[in-house]
């Protein structure tokens, strides 16, 4: 898997830059912000002055984290974030335990 996804995948959304590049919904296209919140299939994205909700299977993000872009289809992000964080974690120990076992 990049590590750029890993990294994004590790950690929670909520405080980055993002872009919708991709939506079922023509009328998103190109809206960007910060994310201040996010639940399982919903993530909200503070632009400008005004707070908007998007539900994540419907859309593809280009979310900015550590100066680098990361394009992500939405319906890899459904989920709680402390459940995506703690499966990600669960699964990054177990492929280090594989390799450690080498």
């Amino acid at each position: 898997m990049n590590c750029n996804i890993e990294l994004l995948l590790s950690k929670g959304l909520i405080g980055l830059q993002t872009r919708i590049i991709d939506s079922q919904n023509n009328h998103n296209l190109c809206i960007n912000g910060k994310i201040i919140d996010e639940t399982k299939n919903i993530i909200k994205i503070k632009t400008g002055k005004t707070e908007k909700q998007f539900i994540k299977k419907q859309n593809k993000f280009e979310i900015t984290i550590n100066d680098k872009k990361i394009i992500i289809n939405g319906h890899h992000l459904i989920g709680r974030p402390d459940e995506r964080i703690k499966k990600w974690l669960k699964s990054k120990s177990r492929i280090t335990k594989t390799l450690e076992l080498r």
